[in-house]
């Protein structure tokens, strides 16, 4: 899931993604690249050709990286491979590298990125499964907000600046906060627990229609430190202003971006992936009042 995209006041300049990868332990990393460059690729084909072969580049770099690391710094493979001197990228607390990516059938070098990266990190990359990583780098690159923000001609600046980040992971979670208090809509133990999370907050007029209206509390609690800070009106105000429950959901989120993002999850292999993604929403959600603005540093 993204943590924050920052752009380039103008058409040039370097786009840098700070990133966190959801895989055994939390992995920071970040990448950034020219924004015309990246721009040029969107202008011969969609973002989505270009996802899983940009994804793969990124990950061949960092596991190359890895070995390299663990042939420097482990005494085992030090004794198996005589490495020479220790290279200036690894003598950093923050590890850089550059890469490529490439067409496959050419060769041409389509893109040039670079990756920061801790030690600590980059040795939790070496023990996870490719699948893993594949799919997470594939969530940092896959969000909307990038391709907008290529092809945007001005950036907003101040407090604003810091809304696009903030809505990102809010329309994530709205689709989840939705989907778990209209199914469960009757569950009297679910209502019990939503009814205690939200106090004063919840409605209980009449559960079977005011589950859009908890479904944005719920939102908004687990937001709540980031609103002010990025200098939007949070679901709750609103709601408290006289706003409908819909319009306030069709502000952040638009129908097709509601689209776009269901259409992400069914490129997910397997359930299992899907499920996951899930179990780690809800937890969010529905765990200490601030946990998603926590989690990604908003």
């Amino acid at each position: 899931m993204n943590r924050r995209i920052r752009f380039p006041d103008r058409r040039t300049g370097r786009v840098h993604i700070d990133g966190r990868l959801h895989v055994r332990t939390a992995v920071d990393i970040e990448i950034s690249f020219a924004r015309e460059a990246f721009a040029a690729l969107l202008s011969v084909a969609p973002a989505s050709v270009h996802l899983g072969a940009l994804a793969g580049s990124i990950l061949e770099r960092l596991m190359i990286a890895s070995v390299d690391y663990a042939v420097h710094h482990d005494p085992e493979m030090r004794s198996l491979f005589a490495p020479g001197p220790l290279p200036a990228t690894l003598r950093r607390r923050l590890l850089t590298f550059s890469g490529t990516y490439e067409d496959d059938k050419t060769g041409k070098t389509l893109l040039e990125y670079r990756l920061a990266i801790s030690p600590q990190h980059l040795r939790v990359v070496a023990g996870e499964t490719s699948d893993a990583l594949s799919r997470e780098i594939c969530l940092l690159l896959s969000d909307p907000d990038l391709v907008a923000g290529l092809q945007a001609d001005h950036r907003p600046r101040g407090a604003h600046a810091d809304a696009p980040t903030l809505l990102r992971s809010v329309r994530f979670a709205l689709l989840e906060t939705e989907a778990i208090c209209s199914q469960r809509k009757t569950d009297p133990e679910f209502q019990a627990t939503l009814q205690r999370l939200l106090g004063a907050d919840y409605s209980k007029k009449d559960p079977k229609k005011d589950w859009h209206e908890n479904a944005l509390r719920l939102l908004d609690r687990a937001f709540r430190p980031a609103w002010p800070k990025s200098n939007v009106k949070s679901p709750t105000a609103r709601l408290d202003d006289g706003d409908a429950p819909r319009d306030v959901s069709r502000s952040l989120l638009s129908s097709a971006e509601r689209r776009a993002l269901r259409a992400l999850f069914k490129t997910w292999e397997t359930a299992t992936k899907r499920d996951w993604a899930h179990q780690m929403w809800r937890g969010l959600l529905l765990g200490p009042e601030g946990e998603a603005a926590r989690d990604f540093d908003l």
